[in-house]
């Protein structure tokens, strides 16, 4: 049996019998449930020096999957294909999300808030 996406999988065995052994069927079911992931961050540490412009996070899943971003304070950033983009002095909060496949279940939403103080 090869699995190869989330669900029920129904299959049935069956013998036909013969004069020593009785006739048998029986139908099984698997639910097979999607993978967890999760989003990372690979450049996002105490020791984080961003300047204006784009900085590069290193954003990622587990999945393999592309991570999706939502700026929530524009005016100060604003995260576009995993790069970091620096615009003003004031607090940085964006969310990303996964929302999975056919294989992988939604990551958890991982909201980042950083305080940005340019020089």
């Amino acid at each position: 049996i090869v699995l190869k996406a989330s669900g029920v999988c129904k299959f049935k065995f069956s013998n036909p019998g013969d004069g020593k052994f009785d006739n048998y069927n029986q139908i099984f079911a698997i639910t097979v449930n999607k993978l967890p992931q999760k989003i990372s961050i690979a450049n996002l540490n105490s020791g984080l020096v961003l300047a204006r412009g784009k900085n590069k996070l290193g954003i990622s899943s587990t999945s393999n999957l592309q991570v999706n971003s939502k700026n929530l304070t524009p005016a100060v950033c604003e995260v576009v294909k995993g790069l970091l983009n620096v615009k003003n002095n004031g607090i940085c909060k964006f969310e990303l999300s996964q929302n999975g496949d056919g294989k992988f279940a939604p990551a958890p939403k991982v909201t980042v808030k950083l305080q940005i103080t340019l020089k």
